[in-house]
């Protein structure tokens, strides 16, 4: 077995001059910056987008008897607990409550925003075969003052079949900050072929028209992690594997604009509080 296992490390090719010798990873650095670029370009987990999935589906494919609701604000927000079928025969198992974006009136402090919520656990069965399954939390809070944006996806939202980060798994996604001028994000995200996990990475507003600096770390199709520590204006960076430095990945562009789409969601919401 020891004989079969160290034939099969030294098999992989040699790193370089004065690196030990361990066996490399098997994604070509091209490989990744393609994928990183494809799950950025399709966008960041939001609540904007899980909100407006959530309603399309509770109206579409539910009716006034299923899902049935213990308490109900609108004909999309309140509380259900079900396991029921639509005079249409889609189908409805699990349990879910549902604040969608509204504007909460100014307290005692003259404070408002506007906040949205879901949480739930349930798989929504169309009668054409379709599937559509939550099992997680979601929060976003938008204040006027100071631009002020607060967001967390955590867990499993296929909600529909064109975001690729519905698809794969389940995120882990914090933003906060301001959208006037730095957004923090933590947390990670399962896109088809990599997972990313930004650590403190910082989007600052105000710095070459928008520019995304940071670290993230990057879990390859074959299980491979890598890290990547960009600066700020720079669309390209060093890419590390075992601490050692293997190539230059660039992403700068799709990922500014994955973070540039979100605020342009946000800041009409504040024009309008």
């Amino acid at each position: 077995m020891n004989l079969v296992l160290l034939t099969l490390l030294s098999c992989g090719p040699a790193t370089e001059e004065g690196n030990p010798e361990v066996r490399l990873f098997q994604t070509s650095l091209s490989q990744i910056d393609s994928d990183l670029n494809v799950g950025f370009s399709a966008g960041l987990p939001n609540m904007f987008q899980v909100a407006d999935d959530y309603e399309q589906i509770l109206t579409e494919w539910g009716d006034e008897n299923c899902p049935a609701y213990s308490q109900q604000t609108s004909e999309v927000d309140g509380h259900w607990v079900d396991d029921c079928v639509t005079a249409d025969g889609n189908r409805f198992f699990g349990f879910a409550t549902f604040a969608g974006l509204a504007v909460q009136a100014p307290d005692s402090y003259g404070n408002s925003g506007v906040f949205s919520s879901v949480w739930g656990s349930f798989d929504a069965i169309h009668a054409n075969g379709e599937k559509r399954t939550v099992g997680g939390l979601g929060q976003m809070a938008i204040v006027g003052q100071d631009g002020g944006f607060d967001m967390n996806l955590r867990g499993s939202f296929w909600l529909n079949d064109s975001e690729l980060w519905m698809q794969n798994g389940s995120n882990s996604l914090v933003v906060s900050g301001s959208i006037y001028n730095e957004l923090i994000f933590n947390g990670g995200i399962q896109y088809p072929r990599l997972t990313v996990v930004f650590e403190e990475l910082i989007y600052d507003v105000n710095q070459c028209s928008g520019t995304a600096f940071g670290k993230m770390k990057i879990r390859d199709v074959s299980g491979y992690w890598f890290e990547w520590t960009k600066l700020a204006c720079e669309d390209c960076a060093v890419i590390k594997w075992e601490g050692y430095d293997v190539g230059r990945v660039c992403v700068g562009d799709s990922l500014d604009n994955a973070i540039e789409d979100i605020i342009g969601k946000v800041d009409p919401w504040i024009q309008g509080e």
